[in-house]
């Protein structure tokens, strides 16, 4: 179910604030309104389609598997774009950031980043943990599990 309220609330804060969204947000929001005025909701649809397959397969590997861990990012974590940064450069960097984590915008398998530790150069690498829908608590659990294992000195190891 989707709140309708936070949706009124993220649309007003769009109209009065637009000016401090980011550039890919601007583009993006740009981008489907075009997709949206000359499709309609055809690839929407499609896609909401193909979410429902999406799903039956990471319901069926979490048959298996209490959770799954992977990683946030498939590349180290990149420079933040400055208003300096090519557009291009921009799209992919917010698109590379988008391949292993929006599938579950979409499932609605609960799942969490956490920092599973640093690189040589200092950078943090994220791990994502990913459970059963509806279960919540076990995802929790292995997150917190792992922090202790990791133990409470988050410094960076340049």
């Amino acid at each position: 179910m989707q709140s309708t309220a936070l949706a009124d609330a993220q649309r007003r804060g769009f109209r009065a604030q637009g000016q401090c969204l980011s550039y890919t947000t601007k583009l993006f929001l740009l981008a489907s309104e075009y997709v949206r005025e000359e499709y309609g909701f055809h690839f929407y649809s499609k896609a909401r389609n193909i979410s429902h397959e999406v799903t039956a397969c990471y319901n069926a590997v979490l048959e298996k598997y209490d959770v799954l861990a992977m990683p946030i990012l498939i590349y180290p974590a990149p420079d933040i774009p400055t208003t300096a940064t090519p557009i291009k450069k921009m799209i992919d960097h917010t698109i590379g950031m988008l391949q292993n984590t929006v599938a579950f915008n979409v499932t609605g398998h609960p799942a969490i980043s956490i920092n599973a530790g640093f690189t040589a150069d200092g950078l943090p690498v994220g791990l994502m943990l990913v459970g059963k829908l509806w279960d919540d608590v076990t995802v929790l659990d292995a997150a917190y599990a792992w922090e202790r294992l990791r133990g409470a000195d988050d410094t960076p190891r340049v």
